[in-house]
């Protein structure tokens, strides 16, 4: 199996072994129960994965939403490989932008990025290059009238990178999940870290879980694996050590919550 990975546990990169690699430390508790299985890792981003996955027959990749596009080229696994709390909006603490969001938020405490970018017509947000935010959050990325509002970065360093943006003020906003943005602080080295202090909000658009699921080439190749990874995923996603392969990228304060979704997506009791 060739698989398409943004990161590489194993990796020797400063920036890419500071990334949250939950679909890397999934996937090593997927292959304990495949020992037969040879895995070959490419690191590559999301726009090289989704066309590698036309290209090469025996191609998969991990974590990944579930779109009518993405289907039309790849298969996808009917459990996902990956359960994460939805993306947030995040903003410098004491400024101006931080002010509107805490005005926008409704009775449910979240804010609106639709609402925002109508209300604020400067105000840039950072995000990754290539990623599926969700039929809700793409659409407005896509709208002509939004698009020069967002600021995609494609570096290696991704998530790190356009934390920094919003650090620096480059951007006013930032769409990220929250322990990626958390990880990624508290590794910043220290003449960085405590510097630029962020608050953050749930989002209308964004569901409280985000799945993120396996896509294999739509060949029998790929079929056949995502077969027999399914098979896997469903045995081993009952387990303890499944779930910390999940929580080893979460902040304590955030285990309860990361666990409830966990239990509500896997039918599990944990």
């Amino acid at each position: 199996m060739l698989w398409l990975a943004d990161n590489d546990l194993q990796a020797s990169n400063t920036h890419k072994k500071l990334a949250v690699d939950v679909n890397g430390s999934t996937l090593q508790a997927l292959r304990q129960g495949l020992p037969e299985l040879a895995v070959k890792t490419l690191v590559v981003n999301t726009p090289r994965a989704m066309a590698l996955l036309k290209s090469e027959p025996n191609a998969c990749a991990g974590n990944k939403i579930v779109s009518a596009d993405r289907l039309q080229h790849a298969v996808a696994s009917q459990l996902p490989q990956v359960v994460f709390p939805g993306f947030r909006l995040f903003a410098l603490k004491d400024s101006a932008t931080a002010r509107l969001l805490t005005e926008l938020k409704n009775a449910e405490g979240k804010v609106s990025v639709q609402q925002l970018l109508e209300q604020n017509q400067s105000a840039r947000f950072a995000i990754v290059g290539g990623r599926n935010y969700g039929a809700a959050l793409d659409a407005l990325m896509r709208d002509p009238q939004y698009q020069q509002r967002f600021w995609q970065r494609h570096a290696s360093d991704l998530a790190g990178g356009v934390i920094q943006m919003l650090q620096s003020g480059r951007v006013e906003l930032l769409i990220e999940y929250p322990n990626v943005v958390q990880h990624n602080i508290l590794n910043q080295p220290k003449k960085q870290h405590g510097t630029a202090e962020l608050i953050s909000l749930p989002l209308v658009e964004s569901p409280e879980v985000l799945l993120g699921h396996i896509l294999c080439a739509k060949t029998p190749q790929g079929q056949q694996l995502l077969a027999v990874l399914e098979q896997q995923l469903a045995l081993a996603s009952q387990t303890e050590a499944y779930l910390q392969a999940h929580l080893q990228w979460f902040d304590p304060s955030s285990h309860a919550e990361v666990r409830r979704l966990y239990n509500q997506v896997y039918g599990t009791h944990f």
